[in-house]
């Protein structure tokens, strides 16, 4: 298993990269946070689902814990979601969240539920919350510090230092899973169908978070465009 976490952590640096995740560490626009939250609102709430049905898959007794300890650490932060939803008074409505423009969102979190039910092993599964767990790091060490440039005041929980640093300290505390899952022992057949979960993922995401910046450009262009059609030079 150590290879494979290996694996994730240069997949992790990669997915650094993307233009969505330069854009938090430099925006600063409550508008463009509404772009993003609709964009991101389906896997969210369907995250939640992924990590019970992963937990349900496995019986592995020695295995069954691992799963259920990454389930409860983000066990209820869909709640925290759906209360910065009100404090940002941001649209995630059924006909959006299920409409044409986000239906990337609604892939990717449809291709992670299939790598679930198609994993051939226990331990194949337990690289999907390690993955997601990855992923999430890289959104939540940047999200917080968008709210705090945009001055922001009102108090949020998902999208909060306290969410961030909740997810850091599961990495510094969880020493004594770390070390079972490094000792966990993968066949070839196992350790290859494990990399192409995690390519699966990290592909899947990387096409989320990138259609959810191409709909930001849009909207700052649309403003921009709005904003020129306004200006007194436009209208002289």
């Amino acid at each position: 298993m150590n290879c494979i976490l290996q694996d994730i952590d240069i997949r992790q640096a990669q997915f650094s990269n993307l233009a969505f995740f330069k854009f938090l560490e430099q925006g600063n626009r409550i508008e463009d946070s509404k772009v993003f939250i609709a964009g991101i609102a389906f896997f969210v709430l369907a995250f939640q689902d992924m990590l019970r049905i992963n937990e349900a898959k496995i019986t592995d007794p020695e295995l069954l814990p691992i799963a259920q300890h990454h389930r409860q650490e983000d066990l209820g932060h869909d709640a925290w979601f759906l209360h910065d939803l009100k404090q940002l008074d941001a649209n995630c409505d059924a006909a959006l969240l299920f409409g044409q423009t986000y239906a990337t969102t609604r892939d990717a979190s449809y291709e992670i539920v299939s790598e679930i039910y198609k994993a051939s092993d226990d331990r194949v599964r337990l690289v999907i919350p390690l993955t997601l767990e990855a992923t999430g790091h890289v959104f939540f060490s940047r999200a917080y510090h968008f709210f705090a440039r945009a001055g922001y005041q009102k108090k949020l929980k998902y999208f909060s230092e306290e969410h961030f640093r909740v997810e850091l300290n599961h990495e510094i505390f969880d020493k004594e899973i770390n070390e079972r899952l490094e000792s966990i022992h993968l066949t070839d057949e196992l350790r290859q169908e494990s990399l192409e979960v995690v390519d699966r993922i990290f592909r899947a995401l990387t096409m989320m978070v990138s259609d959810i910046y191409d709909h930001i450009a849009a909207a700052q262009e649309t403003t921009s465009q709005a904003a020129e059609a306004l200006s007194p030079a436009s209208i002289s």
